[in-house]
């Protein structure tokens, strides 16, 4: 975005209008893309965590989710629902 106040023709408006139009459907659609293979990383980190968890001691998930990630035990769970198939 220009910082000075020159006056510009309606034609470089059109251009500028244009442009700005296609970056926007642009970046949409990056989006939309990047929008569902996240959703669909936080499923398959949800089946892991699932399978994780059934192997883990009992009584030491929490300490072996601190232990291993960086992420929140809230975190954990909300990939895990996700991958439930009757929270779907």
């Amino acid at each position: 975005m220009e910082t000075t106040e020159q006056k510009k023709t309606l034609d470089e408006l059109i251009q500028l209008i244009r442009k700005s139009h296609e970056t926007t459907k642009t970046c949409d659609e990056l989006c939309k893309e990047q929008g569902h293979k996240s959703i669909e990383s936080a499923i398959a980190a949800g089946k892991y965590l699932t399978e994780a968890k059934s192997l883990v001691v009992h009584g030491e998930w929490t300490n072996w989710l601190k232990t291993n990630f960086v992420f929140s035990q809230k975190t954990a769970e909300n990939y895990m629902r996700l991958a439930d198939p009757k929270h779907v």
